[in-house]
């Protein structure tokens, strides 16, 4: 047995209620040899299990009808007829190390029932500078929920007698699954359980067959993910939940049933990537935007990049590829990159671009996600049209037009989680061979490292991408002090999403940086888009040599360590790379109008909202009830997902309902009175038939809902007047680049030291 320090809970309690002396130890292995009894009801068991779970989930049942352990298990029992279990090749281990299993697992879940509170996640108002329903609505929910839970406290689920969602992680021979839904009204239950022994062991212990019609004739929700490694854990519960509603990740009950390293790895797993489901989920207003944009592109010739042609072996293998973001940590990589300038692919993110031109390093590429108009500003502030017109432009689809505008060649990856991608796969001959990006945000750095594994560059080094800020001193700043525009500009870096939050992160070369939430998502999302390539390519090699967080699958390492390889290296076929990226992997849409027009389906769209609309007419008095309608409505929109053809449709409104759902779920747990509870959140839900209702206005609009020329189509106004909320004065964005700035360096001068 482990050492005391590392017990599970479980081990624990059983150690409080008296272990187990080698005396009794050795009555449960002669009592499980002598039991017949035992044996034929655990077979019997067994099959009326099989059977349930063949009515109900068939998989499980096709999985393990015939299932054969990888090792020996043996049951037995005391005399109180409890099935206990023991591992004869894990030199006699029992599973519950007790007399009685049931009074153990009700202990440990009586604990966790006691501990945890619902404290969630929730949003606080948001400025606006767009004229967006979504942060309209949002902003009122916000308010409301307030209210309504001034002078209420933290409440546990045993408190409120119901939870919305409860994750089970090793469920054992089950007992705590029943012991929960005596206790607790579950509306939702997830069980991962990694040993797949361990879950046969449980068909024959636990009564699967009345629990699971139990749950089916109370309409509450159950997920098996039986066998998953924690990679596998990740994308099956983010599908899960994107088809039942991501709302429901926002309040959680969670139980770690048992000890394990399977176990250990699967909550690791959880505690680095939950929140990640829930997040940067999008809303209505930006989809409309990113739709518009990613039509402009089709209707005014610029290119996208086809997933159908690769660049050149030679080149993908041999041609080192920088990613520079605009970082402070970069300025101590200057020096290196430019002398090494020639010898590598440059994809300059963001500001970088600003940066490495006063630096005197020309990029290759400029990479850029926001469909904000305010990008175009600050590629405006470069004087020097030359540099600015050998760049290529790597954006994803909904980069504002005017952006796209300011470059002559474009290479625009499409965004498979936003609408546009899936409506121009559908309605054009050639959407489907438009090259995708894996998740390009939070911030700009996520495109750049995204493209330049998605172009199959193996060589790849990352500078200036700190995703925080590192603790060595500064003076404050956020960014490099070449950096013209957070300088000479007046931009600001103190605020906003560069304001450190309390988060630290390990640092890429020690100690720690100080992070807050954007910038943590943006590193996961950076680790795990690395992940994916190196597990597809073995060759591929990333370098992180900015002095901010650490990331898993890049190797630190100082740029001032590169400097005798670089040295030896050939200057890389830049000419050729550019030329192959225009003309080979260049794919065009000659759209018209119309024929934009047309691809937004908007008679369809109309109609989903319709169906939405009929949905909420009903307005539950429970918790519980409210949680299924939300899930029903999350259902419905993923039905329209799971379809190619209306992909696109669901996704317009999924993460504005979504984020309102997460705050009704706040109200319905966060304020004991469940009537209260209730008229909070079904006030919530009458703000998503405010937001579906002006959606349907706003959305013919298209292809026409271009940020920034949108403001014409709300005569003056975010969305529409409704009884009992009047729509507020739209008050436009002010210019990104207030202080005048004429930029001395009207030339780019190419600097090798």
């Amino acid at each position: 047995m482990s050492s005391e320090a590392e017990l599970s809970d479980l081990d624990r309690l059983a150690l409080k209620n008296g272990p187990l002396t080698p005396a009794e130890a050795d009555r449960f292995k002669k009592l499980s040899q002598l039991q017949g009894q035992l044996a034929d009801s655990l077979i019997a068991r067994f099959q009326d299990n099989l059977k349930a779970f063949s009515k109900f989930i068939p998989d499980i049942a096709e999985k393990f009808a015939h299932y054969r352990p990888s090792q020996p298990l043996e049951f037995f029992c005391t005399e109180n007829g409890i099935p206990n279990l023991m591992f004869p090749s894990r030199g006699g281990d029992i599973l519950y190390k007790t007399d009685d299993p049931l009074a153990l697992c009700r202990a440990q879940l009586e604990q966790a029932l006691e501990r945890q509170r619902y404290t969630g996640t929730g949003y606080a108002e948001e400025y606006d500078p767009f004229g967006q329903i979504h942060f309209r609505y949002l902003a009122q929910a916000v308010r409301t929920v307030k209210a309504a839970e001034q002078g209420e406290g933290l409440y546990s689920a045993k408190d409120l007698g119901s939870c919305p969602n409860a994750v089970i992680v090793g469920i054992g021979l089950g007992y705590p699954l029943a012991l929960l839904c005596e206790r607790v009204e579950v509306a939702n239950l997830v069980i991962i359980e990694p040993d797949c022994d361990l879950f046969f062991a449980a068909l024959h212990a636990f009564d699967w067959a009345p629990f699971l019609e139990y749950l089916k004739e109370n309409g509450y929700g159950i997920n098996f993910l039986i066998g998953q490694t924690p990679r596998q854990l990740t994308e099956d519960l983010s599908a899960f939940y994107e088809h039942h509603g991501r709302f429901l990740t926002s309040q959680c009950l969670c139980l770690v049933h048992y000890a394990s390293s399977e176990i250990q790895g699967l909550v690791q797993t959880l505690l680095k990537d939950y929140y990640r489901i829930h997040s940067a989920m999008g809303f209505f207003d930006d989809h409309l935007f990113g739709i518009s944009h990613g039509l402009y592109a089709c209707m005014h010739g610029h290119s996208f990049l086809r997933s159908d042609v690769e660049l050149p072996e030679k080149i993908r293998r041999k041609v080192p590829l920088f990613i520079v973001g605009n970082g402070p940590s970069l300025d101590e990589d200057i020096p290196f990159l430019r002398r090494s300038q020639d010898k590598a692919v440059i994809i300059a993110c963001g500001t970088a671009l600003d940066t490495l031109y006063h630096a005197g390093i020309r990029p290759d590429f400029y990479a850029a996600t926001e469909r904000t108009p305010g990008i175009s500003e600050t590629i405006d502030a470069i004087p020097d049209q030359d540099f600015k017109d050998r760049l290529i432009l790597i954006a994803g689809d909904v980069i504002h037009p005017r952006t796209q505008d300011r470059f002559r060649h474009t290479a625009i990856f499409g965004k498979p989680d936003e609408p546009f991608f899936w409506m121009l796969a559908a309605g054009t001959r050639d959407g489907r061979h438009v090259r995708t990006v894996n998740v390009m945000n939070p911030i700009v750095g996520n495109l750049g490292v995204s493209a330049g594994l998605s172009l199959g560059f193996e060589r790849v080094f990352l500078f200036g991408l700190d995703n925080g800020k590192p603790l060595a001193d500064t003076g404050g700043r956020m960014h490099s002090k070449y950096s013209a525009l957070y300088g000479s500009a007046g931009v600001s870096d103190k605020g906003g999403n560069y304001r450190a939050d309390g988060t630290d992160l390990p640092g890429n070369f020690g100690s720690s940086v100080q992070s807050n939430y954007i910038f943590r998502l943006a590193n996961r999302h950076m680790e795990l888009v690395i992940t994916l390539y190196e597990s597809r390519n073995k060759a591929l090699k990333v370098t992180n040599c900015s002095g901010g967080a650490a990331m898993e699958g890049a190797k630190p390492r100082h740029s001032s360590e590169l400097k005798e390889e670089f040295s030896k290296l050939p200057d890389a076929p830049k000419a050729e790379i550019a030329k192959y990226v225009c003309e080979r992997m260049s794919l065009d849409f000659a759209l018209t109008h119309e024929q934009a027009k047309a691809l937004c389906l908007a008679p369809e769209f109309l109609r989903l909202c319709d169906s939405l609309l009929g949905n909420f007419k009903a307005r539950p008095k429970t918790r519980t009830a409210l949680v299924q309608l939300m899930m029903k409505q999350s259902e419905t929109i993923a039905s329209m997902i799971a379809d190619p053809l209306t992909r696109g449709l669901g996704f317009v409104l999924e993460g504005s309902l979504q984020s309102l759902f997460m705050m009704a779920l706040n109200a319905l747990y966060h304020i004991r009175d469940e009537s209260r509870a209730a008229a909070a959140a079904n006030e919530v839900l009458a703000l998503a038939c405010d937001l579906i209702e002006d959606a349907q206005k706003l959305y013919p609009n298209l292809p026409d809902y271009v940020l920034g020329e949108h403001y014409k189509f709300l005569n003056g106004k975010v969305g529409f007047d409704h009884e009992d909320s009047k729509a507020p004065d739209v008050h436009p964005r002010p210019r990104l680049i207030i202080k005048p700035f004429d930029d001395p360096q009207k030339v780019f001068v190419k600097r090798f030291e």
